[in-house]
């Protein structure tokens, strides 16, 4: 189906986040882990390039930092020449955000996915014990609705669990172009703001926040902005995005992508008003089939450190995600005719910082019906 519909909004992601708390942790077993063949591993060179942009700042009233704020830049590569950003499936790709499914095959026209927490291993007592989601395709692929409802931290008061509903509608104009998005909160019949999308000469210029004055959000709206700037060469294209608000904390992100469309780096910078920038850089390896095998951090010195590594079943999907600490996480699936997983079990493993031995921190099983055209 279409990459473009893969993925959540993630200026709504990022709008709400709850805080989870774990007990004190007990030991437990080391898991027994299948070794798996690693895959062949393909080295991405990204050309270094000076830096041409910067980040808007705060005012210097609105900082309570009592040392000197520093600003930092987004470095673009400097033999790029300006294009139009009208790669859709990449632009929306980058925007999208959340949902558990990935280059799902055939005609997919709606998804429903539940979620359960072994409440028998791990930390669960303060976690959410799952959630429900239900995701509407059109018939080009587009994704045009996604509803959640989250089952929030539990209530030590009430012994209950608290059920919170989100939910966005996508439109598209005759190009599968996103002209409008409307993000619900709790209130289901009035949305809690709408993203306004905006062109020029067919590429995407800006993604604007607009916020019903007579919703329950209207005394809190930040007034959301983001500014899109496109580049590129005769192997990588290069896009940057500005976000601000009117709270004075701003964002910036670059994704450069290869020929394949795959992001091979990808830049961060957080301004926030209080603790000046938040700068960090990624990079992406693949091996010859085109799966991510690992992703890598810039250190301070310019060097590269690999964070996470991947490994891949034979249908394509990660069966197991392993970080520099040593912690680990291992997928399990079931797939139905099409060879879309319809349960996946998640299993992350951490060592006990008394015993050093691996336990289970937390099992999440999925299980997705899926309906196709």
């Amino acid at each position: 189906m279409n990459n473009t519909s893969l993925l959540l909004l993630l200026c709504f992601c990022s709008t709400i986040t709850f805080a989870q708390n774990k007990k004190p942790k007990r030991v437990l077993p080391a898991p027994k882990v299948e070794s798996v063949k690693p895959a062949e591993t393909v080295e991405v060179k990204v050309e270094k390039a000076p830096v041409i942009w910067n980040i808007e700042p705060a005012p210097a009233t609105q900082s309570r930092a009592k040392k000197e704020v520093v600003f930092d830049t987004l470095v673009i590569p400097a033999n790029e020449t300006s294009c139009a950003c009208n790669n859709m499936a990449l632009l929306l790709k980058s925007e999208l955000n959340g949902i558990h499914y990935e280059n799902m095959k055939g005609r997919v026209k709606q998804v429903i996915t539940l979620e359960k927490r072994d409440t028998t291993v791990g930390y669960w007592e303060t976690l959410s014990p799952g959630n429900e989601e239900t995701t509407l395709y059109s018939r080009t692929g587009m994704l045009t609705e996604h509803t959640r409802k989250m089952i929030d931290r539990f209530s030590k008061k009430t012994l209950q669990f608290t059920n919170l509903i989100s939910g966005l509608v996508i439109e598209y104009d005759e190009q599968n172009k996103p002209v409008s998005c409307k993000i619900y909160f709790i209130d289901t019949a009035k949305p809690l703001t709408t993203l306004l999308y905006s062109y020029k000469n067919d590429g995407l210029v800006s993604v604007e926040s607009v916020v019903d004055k007579t919703s329950a959000a209207a005394p809190y709206d930040n007034k959301l902005k983001c500014l899109f700037f496109c580049s590129k060469t005769g192997n990588q294209l290069t896009m940057a995005k500005y976000e601000y608000n009117n709270d004075f904390n701003n964002k910036a992100t670059m994704i450069v992508y290869n020929l394949q469309n795959q992001i091979i780096q990808k830049q961060e910078i957080e301004h926030r008003k209080d603790i000046g920038s938040k700068n960090k850089t990624a990079f992406f390896t693949y091996n010859s089939s085109g799966q991510l095998i690992n992703k890598s951090l810039k250190q301070d010195d310019g060097s590269k450190q690999i964070v996470i590594t991947y490994t891949y079943n034979t249908q394509g999907n990660v069966i197991k995600e392993q970080f520099a600490d040593g912690d680990y996480t291992v997928y399990t699936y079931q797939y139905d005719v099409n060879k879309n997983w319809i349960r996946q079990q998640k299993t992350e493993y951490e060592k006990n910082s008394y015993s050093d031995k691996m336990e289970i921190n937390s099992r999440l099983t999925r299980v997705r019906k899926i309906e196709y055209y």
